[in-house]
């Protein structure tokens, strides 16, 4: 039995990308496990009724981010909340490069505005836009690219999905059995 220390969807297949039995059972749960801690996700939601949650109240049709089981930013628009969220990630993660995934419902004329928002805050993030046309979740963020493309079909066809184009990659690229 091996135990692998995902938390959620994501990190599992994450995980599953990673593990190369050929290097021993151990070897590919240490590497796991390790990629997993690396890794932050903040997800973009719109709340469906009110609520009160750790001290922050959340409007019904108000926008919020959310790590895990903490609030990271809440707000009347998406935009503001993307803004913040990016912002609070940015913050605690070193990264350059964000690729903004979002829904066939969303305007292109929409998207550019809010790069430009992005742009305008942060002009020396890296973002580019690559429309999708899954439909589960509001807005997602991703700050890997292997993670983001096993996401994807979270995002609901008016959602916008925020990725960093950093590449961890897995043990079989890293051993030269497989092509990121």
């Amino acid at each position: 039995v091996c135990v692998l220390n995902s938390r959620s969807v994501e990190e599992c297949y994450l995980s599953l990308g990673l593990i190369d039995f050929e290097e021993g059972i151990q070897t590919a749960v240490d590497t796991v496990n390790e990629a997993i801690s690396n890794l932050y996700q903040a997800c973009i939601y719109q709340a469906v009724k009110d609520v009160q949650y750790d001290n922050q109240r959340v409007n019904r049709g108000d926008f919020f981010s959310l790590c895990g089981k903490q609030i990271l930013q809440t707000g009347e628009s998406v935009e503001a909340v993307v803004i913040k969220t990016v912002q609070t990630v940015l913050q605690e993660k070193d990264s350059s490069v964000l690729t903004l995934f979002y829904g066939a419902e969303m305007s292109e004329e929409y998207i550019d505005i809010l790069v430009g928002k992005l742009q305008d805050e942060y002009p020396l993030l890296e973002i580019t836009s690559v429309p999708t046309c899954e439909n589960i979740c509001d807005i997602v963020l991703a700050f890997e690219t292997l993670e983001a493309s096993r996401v994807k079909h979270f995002l609901k066809k008016d959602g916008v999905m925020l990725v960093n184009e950093e590449k961890i990659l897995p043990m079989p690229c890293i051993v030269g059995s497989a092509v990121y």
